[in-house]
C-alpha cells in the first residue's frame, strides 16, 4: 500500500513538473531548451522515485527480520543482555528483565554499580557481574563465568558467556553477555558425585570385609585351638600375632588414604631420596638375585615435595618390581627433566601386568599378589596426586613394567598446604 501511494505521488509530482515547465514557455527560442530541462527534470526524478522504493524494500525487510529476531531472543530461556563502553544497560530480553524483579526503566541505562546502590539487597550479585565485565574486558576474549542471580525471588546459578565488543584501536566499544540457568543441572551433578562416592564407599566396605575376615576367621580357629590346650599353643599364639599385625596394617594404610594429612613441602634433590631408598631396598634385592641400578642427570634440579612420602612411593614401587621379577635381572631407576617436570622411572624385567589389569592399579583390594591388599598402589597414587604430581604405568606381559612418576618444577606457596582427602 505504501509503495503504491509513493508512486502516485511520485507520478502526480512529474506531471505538475512538466505541465509547469510547458507554461513557462515564452517562444521557440527556450522551448528547446525547456523540453531539454523537462525530460532531465524527468530522469532524475524517476531515479530519485527508484531509489526509493528500493530503499523503502531494504527498510522493509531490515524491520521484518528484526521483529523476526526479537521474537527469537525474546522467547528463550536465557537472558541475554548488551551493554554500552561504560557497562550500562542498553538492552535485555524478556527472560533478562526478570531478573531481580525490576522494571525495565530500572536498569536500562544504568551500570552494575549503580544498580548495586540503588539496590542493596541486591549489591552482591550486581558486584560481581561488575568484577567479572572488567575482568572480560581486560582479556579482549570471550570469557566464561558462573553468577548467582535473582530469578522470582529465588538464587539460580548461570553460565555465562561474555563477549566484549572492541573498536579497532582496542578501545571499549561495548559488551554481551548471555547466561543459561544450571542450577538444575549442577544439582543433578552434584547428586551424581553423592551416589559416586556411596558407591565406592560401598566397594571399599566390601573389600575391608573381606580383607579382616580371612585374618579374623583364622584368629578364631586358633583360639578355640587354645582353648582345648591341643597342640603347639606358642606356635599358635605366633600365628594369631601375625594375623593381628596383618589387621593393624590393612587399618593404618586405609587411614592414611581418609585421614587428611598437611604435607610440608620442602626442596629435595630426588637422587637423594632414591639413593637412601635402594640402600634400604638393597638387601631384600640382592637375596632375590636383583640388581637395582640408578641413573640421573647431575643438572636435574631439585624439587618440593614431603620426603617421607616420596620414599614411602619409591619404597612400594620397587617392592612391587623386586617380587615381580626374577633372579639375575635388574631393576633400572632413571631420573631426568622433561616437559617441566622431573620424571622418575622405575624399570624392571619381571613378569608383567596383563593390559585388562592396568586400569585397575590403584583400586583399594585390587591386587596380583596372593596375600596382598592393593592399599600400597592406593596409597602411592594418593601421595603423588597430592604433590601436584602424576603416575603412568607401562607393562607388557613377560618383558617388563615401567612406573613413570612425573612431579612439577616449580610449585607455588599456596601448595604447601595440600592435604590427602
Amino acid at each position: 500500500m505504501k509503495n503504491k501511494i509513493l508512486t502516485y505521488i511520485a507520478s502526480l509530482y512529474v506531471i505538475i513538473a512538466i505541465v509547469v515547465l510547458s507554461l513557462l514557455s515564452i517562444n521557440q527560442q527556450t522551448e528547446t531548451l525547456l523540453l531539454i530541462g523537462i525530460w532531465v527534470f524527468f530522469l532524475f526524478s524517476m531515479a530519485f522515485l527508484l531509489l526509493g522504493l528500493r530503499l523503502h524494500k531494504r527498510y522493509e525487510k531490515l524491520t521484518f527480520e528484526r521483529k523476526t529476531l526479537s521474537v527469537l531472543v525474546n522467547s528463550m530461556s536465557d537472558f541475554i543482555v548488551f551493554k554500552d563502553d561504560e557497562g550500562r544497560w542498553l538492552s535485555v530480553n524478556d527472560f533478562g528483565l526478570k531478573l531481580y524483579n525490576l522494571e525495565p526503566e530500572a536498569v536500562i541505562g544504568k551500570t552494575d554499580l549503580e544498580l548495586a546502590k540503588a539496590y542493596p539487597q541486591f549489591e552482591k550479585y550486581f558486584r560481581y557481574c561488575y568484577e567479572t565485565d572488567e575482568l572480560t574486558w581486560s582479556r579482549h576474549k570471550p570469557t566464561r563465568v558462573e553468577e548467582t542471580l535473582i530469578v522470582k525471588d529465588e538464587e539460580r546459578l548461570f553460565d555465562v558467556l561474555k563477549v566484549p565488543l572492541d573498536h579497532e584501536d582496542g578501545s571499549r566499544k561495548g559488551l554481551f553477555a548471555i547466561g543459561r540457568d544450571i542450577t538444575e543441572l549442577r544439582q543433578a551433578e552434584e547428586s551424581l558425585i553423592k551416589n559416586e562416592k556411596l558407591s565406592v564407599v560401598g566397594q571399599l566396605a566390601a573389600g575391608i570385609a573381606h580383607e579382616i575376615r580371612n585374618p579374623l576367621t583364622s584368629l578364631k580357629g586358633f583360639v578355640d585351638l587354645c582353648r582345648k590346650e591341643d597342640g603347639d599353643i606358642d606356635n599358635y599364639l605366633s600365628i594369631m600375632h601375625t594375623e593381628l599385625e596383618r589387621i593393624n596394617k590393612i587399618v593404618d594404610e586405609l587411614l592414611l588414604i581418609a585421614k587428611p594429612t598437611k604435607i610440608p613441602f620442602q626442596q629435595h634433590y630426588l637422587h637423594e631420596i632414591v639413593d637412601s631408598v635402594i640402600e634400604l631396598m638393597e638387601p631384600e634385592a640382592k637375596e632375590a638375585g636383583i640388581t637395582i641400578v640408578l641413573k640421573y642427570d647431575e643438572t636435574t634440579p631439585a624439587v618440593r615435595c614431603e620426603e617421607c612420602q616420596i620414599k614411602q612411593v619409591l619404597i612400594n614401587i620397587i617392592k612391587n618390581a623386586i617380587e615381580a621379577s626374577e633372579e639375575k635381572t635388574t631393576i633400572t631407576v632413571t631420573i631426568k627433566t622433561k616437559d617441566n617436570t622431573v620424571l622418575l622411572a622405575i624399570k624392571d624385567e619381571g613378569c608383567g601386568i596383563p593390559k585388562q589389569r592396568l586400569d585397575k592399579l590403584g583400586e583399594p583390594f585390587f591386587t596380583m599378589k596372593e596375600k596382598g591388599t592393593g592399599l600400597g598402589m592406593t596409597v602411592t597414587f594418593k601421595i603423588i596426586e597430592a604433590h601436584n604430581g602424576t603416575i603412568d604405568i607401562d607393562s607388557e606381559v613377560n618383558i617388563g613394567t615401567t612406573v613413570n612418576v612425573r612431579l612439577p618444577l616449580i610449585q607455588h606457596d599456596n601448595e604447601k598446604k595440600l592435604v590427602h582427602t
